[in-house]
């Protein structure tokens, strides 16, 4: 064999063995992403939450998820349909970098998620909408809210918004967030009398479109705020509400609402707000929720 057709054919076969390789790790499964989730630290059964992945599809690089149960102490969402994009340099840096996007049951995700090897998790601008009813009962603050009320209370609308940025270590409880967005067509429902019959019946207080903050105070505490304004001209709107929240991650609260009648405001409403609530000016009502723990 002279020196020429020797050398070509190592190229050949060097060639062969790359392609061999890159097909080989091209081909890695998707249910080896739950492997890479214990190997960051995300799912140690010492650290507050947990990530189980189901039903997966593809491969690791582009891959597809049924259904992804996220759980932090008693808070937990459960994603459908999750589509991901592994960016291989980001394992280069010792890190595991998605992009996401889900959409099932009327809730939409879609940004980018990055996990380190301390478990630490890093999102960016994540857009999201999801029913309000079920983002508010998913979290410690708003199922314990709902609970107070015996139930009685229906949420509804939507809400939509962008996660700017999210640092989250989650065997140290400590979250750093920057979130903004709109809680459209905002509306309580009420077990209230029916003015004609008497009879108690599902009445929703319409509140309108509500832009809402969320922000960190502490590295175990997040304050969301909610602030409504009076209804336009051809515009519904039953109550304004401005809320303020600080919630801590082991599920403490204290939550400040204040509410200011409508002309539109139902009469046995006013009446209600009268008994229960603390007048602060004519037509204006304070209610205060806390949650000091166990």
């Amino acid at each position: 064999m002279t020196k020429k057709a020797a050398s070509s054919w190592r190229r050949w076969l060097l060639f062969f063995v790359l392609v061999c390789l890159f097909s080989l790790i091209w081909s890695v499964p998707a249910s080896m992403l739950p492997r890479l989730l214990a190997w960051s630290g995300v799912n140690n059964s010492t650290a507050g939450t947990m990530v189980e992945i189901s039903q997966t599809r593809g491969s690791l690089w582009v891959g597809q998820a049924g259904l992804v149960h996220i759980r932090n102490n008693q808070q937990s969402l459960v994603l459908e349909n999750v589509h991901w994009q592994l960016r291989w340099r980001s394992l280069l840096a010792a890190q595991i970098c998605l992009q996401i996007s889900s959409e099932g049951a009327g809730r939409t995700f879609e940004g980018q998620t990055c996990i380190n090897t301390s478990g630490q998790i890093r999102v960016t601008d994540m857009l999201f909408e999801i029913p309000a009813a079920e983002l508010i009962s998913t979290q410690l603050a708003g199922a314990a809210l709902m609970r107070s009320l015996n139930d009685s209370v229906q949420v509804q609308g939507e809400i939509t918004g962008v996660i700017e940025e999210l640092l989250w270590q989650p065997d140290q409880q400590q979250l750093q967030v920057n979130a903004r967005g709109l809680w459209s067509a905002a509306a309580i429902a009420l077990q209230l009398p029916d003015p004609q019959t008497g009879r108690m019946r599902l009445q929703a207080i319409q509140l309108k479109q509500l832009p809402w903050t969320v922000s960190s105070r502490a590295p175990d505490q997040v304050f969301l705020q909610v602030h409504g304004v009076p209804a336009g001209a051809g515009e519904t709107g039953d109550l304004v509400v401005v809320a303020q929240s600080d919630i801590w991650l082991d599920g403490r609260f204290l939550t400040r609402l204040q509410l200011t009648l409508q002309e539109s405001t139902p009469r046995i409403l006013r009446d209600i707000l009268m008994i229960i609530a603390e007048p602060q000016q004519t037509g204006v009502y304070q209610l205060v929720w806390r949650n000091d723990g166990a």
